[in-house]
This record gives C-alpha cells, sequence and structure tokens, in this order.
C-alpha cells in the first residue's frame, strides 16, 4: 500500500497538538474528543465527501487497516474477539494511568497517580494469565497463545516506551513481578517486525523527558503595571482579566516568562476578533518557550453534573500537567478563578472540599462566587473529585 508519513508533533504539555491539526479534526469530527487532535490519523482519498476523511485515533486506525486489508489480526471466533477487545480497553487504561504519572508536575500529589498505575498494571498482568490458562490453555507466546492479534499490536508498544521511561523519570518498575507482560515483552522483542520499528530506550527518555520535567515553583513577584492585568497571583499561576491589547499579552509574557498559558474561553470567544489576537500572540515566535493549551468553559452550557465533572476532570489535568508559571485566562477572571480554585482544592491533597475551594476565593478575592453557574460547576467538580481523586 502506498502512502504518506507526516509527523504530529506535540506543540504544548499534555496531549495538544499543533492547531491547525485540531482544527481538521474538528472540521470532520464536531466533538469533544477531536478537539485534543487525537493521533494516530488516516487521512483517505477524497471520495466527493464534503468532510476529509480522516480515520482518528490507535483503536479505530487500527480496526480499519484490518478491515480493510484483512491482516488477521483478528479472530474469527466472536468469543475470542471479545477477548481482544477487552485486552484493548485494558492496555488503554495502562497507557492512560502511565502518561498521567510522568506528565503530573507535582510530586506532592504522585501518590494517587501512583496507586491507579499499580491497580492498571496489576489488572493488565492478571488479565493476561487469566486468558492464557483459563480461557484458551496455552501460555503464549502471545496474548491469544500461539495467534499473534490485534491485542499485542495494542500491548507491545505501551509496554516498550514505559519500560523505559517509567523506571527513569519516576522510578517505578512496569515489569518486575508482573510475570505474564514480562513474557509477553520478550516475545515481542523477538519478532523481525518489532525489531524493524521499536526505538532505543535513549529515544524514549528524550521524547518523554519534557512531559515529565518538573521545576521547583517559585513566587511571582509583578511590577504594578503589569498586576493590574491579574485577578489573583498565586506563588507560580496568574489568574488573568481582560486583556485588550497584544501589549497587555507582552507584557504578562516578558515579565513573567510563563510556561504554559491556559485559556478557558468558549470555543465562540476564542474565535472571535476580541480574543482570537491572545492566541496569536502567546505562539508568536518571539515566544517559543510559553506553551499554549485551550479548555472551553462555556458558562451557558454548564449546570449538568455528569458534563461539569468531565470537564472538571479535564481542566484539573491541565492545571496538574502544565509546566510552570502558568497563566490561566477568560475573559474576566471568573471562569479562570473558579478553575484554579478547583484545582487547588484537588491539589492540596485528600479529598477535594467545597470549603477549600470557597476559602480559596475569599483569600484570592476570586469573583467566581457571584455567578450561580459557576459556583455549580465548583460544587459538581468537587464532588466528582472527592470522589475520584486519583483521576487526575
Amino acid at each position: 500500500v502506498s502512502f504518506r508519513k507526516e509527523i504530529i508533533g506535540l506543540k504544548v504539555f499534555g496531549e495538544e497538538k499543533p492547531q491547525d491539526y485540531v482544527d481538521r479534526c474538528v472540521a470532520a469530527y464536531p466533538t469533544a474528543a477531536a478537539r485534543i487532535g487525537p493521533v494516530p490519523a488516516l487521512l483517505l482519498p477524497s471520495s466527493g465527501s464534503q468532510s476529509e476523511r480522516l480515520v482518528l485515533g490507535s483503536r479505530t486506525a487500527a480496526q480499519f487497516v484490518e478491515d480493510s486489508f484483512h491482516a488477521g489480526l483478528m479472530p474469527g471466533d466472536p468469543w475470542r474477539q471479545s477477548l481482544v477487545r477487552t485486552v484493548m480497553d485494558e492496555a488503554d487504561k495502562l497507557c492512560a494511568a502511565a502518561n498521567a504519572l510522568v506528565a503530573n508536575k507535582n510530586e506532592h500529589t504522585d501518590k494517587p497517580y501512583r496507586a491507579a498505575l499499580r491497580a492498571a498494571a496489576d489488572d493488565m498482568n492478571a488479565l493476561v494469565a487469566h486468558i492464557q490458562n483459563k480461557h484458551i490453555g496455552d501460555s503464549g507466546p502471545y496474548v491469544l497463545g500461539q495467534s499473534y492479534t490485534m491485542a499485542d499490536i495494542f500491548l507491545a508498544p505501551v509496554l516498550d516506551r514505559f519500560r523505559f521511561v517509567l523506571p527513569e523519570l519516576r522510578s517505578v518498575e512496569l515489569l518486575d513481578g508482573r510475570e505474564s507482560l514480562a513474557e509477553l515483552m520478550k516475545s515481542y522483542e523477538a519478532r523481525p517486525a518489532f525489531q524493524r520499528i521499536a526505538q532505543s530506550k535513549d529515544f524514549y527518555l528524550k521524547g518523554y523527558s519534557y512531559k515529565a520535567r518538573r521545576t521547583e515553583s517559585q513566587p511571582i513577584a509583578l511590577p504594578e503595571d503589569v498586576a493590574a492585568l491579574a485577578v489573583a497571583v498565586e506563588k507560580d499561576v496568574i489568574i488573568a482579566k481582560v486583556l485588550d491589547s497584544k501589549d497587555d499579552v507582552d507584557k504578562i509574557v516578558n515579565t513573567v516568562a510563563p510556561r504554559a498559558w491556559v485559556s478557558v474561553l468558549s470555543d465562540d470567544e476564542q474565535r472571535s476578533d476580541k480574543f482570537s489576537f491572545i492566541r496569536d500572540r502567546v505562539l508568536e515566535e518571539s515566544n517559543p518557550h510559553v506553551f499554549y493549551s485551550h479548555v472551553p468553559l462555556a458558562a451557558a452550557a454548564l449546570g449538568d453534573e455528569l458534563g461539569d465533572a468531565e470537564l472538571a476532570f479535564e481542566l484539573v489535568r491541565t492545571l496538574s500537567q502544565a509546566p510552570r508559571p502558568v497563566v490561566i485566562q477568560c475573559a474576566t477572571g471568573r471562569r479562570a478563578g473558579a478553575v484554579y480554585s478547583l484545582y487547588h482544592a484537588h491539589a492540596a491533597g485528600g479529598a477535594a472540599k467545597m470549603s477549600d475551594a470557597i476559602a480559596d476565593a475569599d483569600r484570592l478575592k476570586l469573583a467566581w462566587r457571584e455567578v450561580p453557574k459557576l459556583q455549580t460547576f465548583v460544587e459538581h467538580g468537587v464532588i466528582a473529585l472527592s470522589h475520584t481523586p486519583e483521576c487526575c
């Protein structure tokens, strides 16, 4: 099959991709998941469709290749197919847990990330052993015994990269004490196809080192003219208010030297003439060390408990992974303040509490408590985070 490969680089921390790639994903699929710019992606030849034919994400792309070219990576038996899909699900969870620990910037909040990773790795090891010993009666060399399947395609790169990354960057061993996973890794290494595409330990460490980098937080002291652009300044976080010009953006960037800038403007605001210049200015070539992320927080869409909880997870995860100093920015500072209070209540350790978020707002004189929808959003977020502290 003839194809052209294009590398989609990680422009910023976390999982955000270059904006032009994200725009293409959203144009093809107007969903929240598309806004992170899933990779890998397959761009298919046009067939008269009004939208680009993009196949997004590892699972969908792998299944598309299997369906199109009949590579024999899915068993014919429906029961065994279900086993493969279960392993694929668990591989996704293991990868997400490992990434979350590597990306966490606050070592004092590592404990729940480590617990979540340990649980995911133990689950995967136990699942593989159970499938081999109880379901198919064949202990290898692959997940489904002698058959190399999509389960192995999904699991091999996760085990390969994180067997190096986790011990070096977070002092966590992935394969030690997990015999089923360790044996699978040996089998993958013996395959010529794996040997052709596998990367070195140094390659993986270089790729993850920025994501894993932690720096000691330093208090920020702002001159009066720059302080006037902020609702509040908290150690290594600036909660910005209305920025009316490129000069306002430059004052913050040049004075604070932020490593990350998180916008919580709505999608419509982000594209509007009133605010679009902010992103453009932050991403100017003259500011190569400022990394930009956009997590839309539209007040009009708030109020649904489940939706608020999912958004709270995404926002807290973004701030947890953002290199410091970081600027949080909206239109007035109210939404940015609510996001910071939510994050701070979670980062304080233990279960998040609404009383902590309120105390935080009072201490910093944050105005989100004056907006009923924002107060409800913070309440929903705190409840969700308190029940699932390891999620972010």
